[in-house]
């Protein structure tokens, strides 16, 4: 028998070798690493790179034996190990949004304003239901069977991932150069790749959900399509979904409703990796039988928060020099919010609901639906309306002011006036007097810095020492609306 050279393996699996040769009876082959202590992208729902240090100095294992645990995880099994399975009727999105359980829970007290309201906001699933419950006005119908098995709670304790530190200490080095520029781009970079935020707890397991979008009025309708959106759901997809992969399952059906048509749309999203008819057997042992399991549920600290003299102490960074990292952290994950919201009205039912807005713009809603007047007409022409523009500001890099803008800079931004497919207010003259005016409800700025380019300064004329910079791109947005004259309403 040709045995191992355990001195090649990686840390875990030389735990897991020593183990099984301590414990014959132990058949430890997982661990729970990359769950907790890693960076998390709010925005997108999306796990990045390790922050705080996984190691297995410690080999310990849960009570059962079947996961290893890294150094810094504290690890809480549910003894009940059980299905939840649930489902729900979801009429708005901002319901659907509310109840969903992906996005990263903030743990209390500081933090980056308005992180709330833009949490989650490009994730898939907030996409998918957007599009569907907003753009489409479709009910939503949620179906979830979820595998509940620890509960994991992560420290720094163990230090930072050694790539986490190397990255601070670029910051440090262009602080100590006496270089904030290069400083703040070193942070902005820190934050574009490990995210806003550290797992610091977990709910770890497996679940699949299916999202179905249906168009329907009565409410009879929907309890109905509800109970055969569930047993659907149980039948086909849970009975032969295997979760090991991710299943990109979508279906579009169309059906005979009574005297009306309805038209369905489901989206299938798994997470975890055991195969699903093991738990739903009827054998109490496959309950804890399990590949691989994920987090359900996450809950987080802001990423600059970290930066402490305690996850620290190993390093020679005075204390001055902490707090600057932590500021110019913080400052980095500011700009990324700014870069990245998208203000507009968000009110579905508004006439210029923006959708692609991510954070509420209530003054351009108030004001549009305070002063415009509904669909009064004369001679068939409709009096009001609304439209929005947008116009490139600059486009500049470090070292030049005044740049080429980019030709697709303002695509999504502009809305043309529905009453006259124009970017204007509908031109009504009677006797020769204009009855509409045109009125600004609200403006805003967008920035993005998603374009490079190669200059060369300084003497330089090769592409040896051109040097790459990034265009910050400047756009200004401008929404109006279209008042009928007040001493003109009494003639319409």
């Amino acid at each position: 028998m040709v045995q191992a050279n355990v001195n090649v393996l990686s840390p875990e699996d030389k735990c897991i070798a020593n183990i099984r040769k301590e414990i014959t009876d132990r058949k430890v082959s997982r661990n729970l690493g990359g769950i907790v202590g890693i960076g998390w992208e709010s925005l997108t729902n999306k796990a990045t790179l390790p922050v705080f240090a996984t190691t297995y100095n410690l080999c310990r294992t849960v009570p059962d034996g079947d996961f290893l645990v890294p150094d810094n995880v504290v690890v809480f099994p549910i003894k009940e190990a059980n299905i939840q399975s649930s489902s729900s009727i979801h009429e708005s999105f901002s319901a659907f949004k509310n109840s969903d359980g992906g996005k990263l829970e903030v743990s209390a007290g500081g933090g980056v304003p308005g992180i709330a309201e833009v949490s989650g906001s490009l994730s898939v699933e907030t996409k998918i239901a957007k599009e569907h419950m907003e753009k489409i006005k479709k009910t939503c119908f949620t179906n979830t069977v979820e595998y509940r098995a620890f509960n994991l709670i992560a420290n720094e304790n163990a230090g930072f991932d050694k790539s986490f530190t190397d990255r601070l200490k670029e910051i440090v080095i262009a602080i100590n150069q006496g270089n904030p520029l290069l400083a703040q781009y070193e942070a902005e970079s820190i934050v574009a790749d490990y995210g806003t935020h550290v797992t610091n707890r977990a709910l770890a397991g497996a679940s699949i959900k299916m999202l179905t979008f249906a168009t329907m009025t009565e409410g009879v309708d929907k309890s109905t399509f509800a109970l055969k959106t569930s047993a659907e759901f149980k039948a086909s997809v849970v009975g032969l979904a295997d979760m090991g992969t991710k299943a990109d399952y979508e279906h579009k059906q169309a059906q005979q409703n009574g005297a009306k048509d309805m038209t369905s749309e489901s989206f299938v999203i798994t997470k975890g990796g055991p195969d699903v008819n093991r738990l739903l057997g009827t054998d109490p042992a496959n309950k804890m039988s399990i590949d691989s399991v994920v987090g359900l549920t996450r809950g987080g600290i802001d990423l600059y928060s970290v930066i402490h003299r305690g996850a620290l102490k190993d390093h020679d960074f005075d204390n001055a020099t902490i707090l600057l990292v932590q500021d110019m952290l913080y400052n980095a994950t500011q700009e990324y919010y700014r870069r990245n919201m998208i203000p507009g009205c968000t009110d579905p039912d508004a006439v210029n609901y923006f959708y692609r807005a991510n954070v509420a713009n209530t003054r351009a809603c108030e004001a549009i639906n305070k002063n415009v007047y509904s669909e009064r007409q004369r001679d068939g022409v409709h009096t009001t309306g609304f439209f929005q523009t947008c116009e490139h500001v600059s486009s500049y890099s470090d070292v030049h002011s005044k740049l080429n803008s980019s030709s697709n800079l303002c695509d999504g931004y502009f809305r043309r006036n529905p009453m006259n497919n124009d970017y204007r207010c509908i031109n009504l003259i009677i006797d020769g007097i204009p009855y509409v005016e045109e009125k600004i409800a609200g403006t805003f700025h967008v920035t993005f810095k998603h374009r490079v380019y190669s200059a060369f300064i300084n003497g330089c004329n090769s592409t040896d020492c051109a040097k790459n910079y990034t265009i910050t791109d400047k756009i200004n947005v401008t929404a109006y609306y279209c008042k009928v004259k007040r001493d003109r309403q009494s003639d319409l």
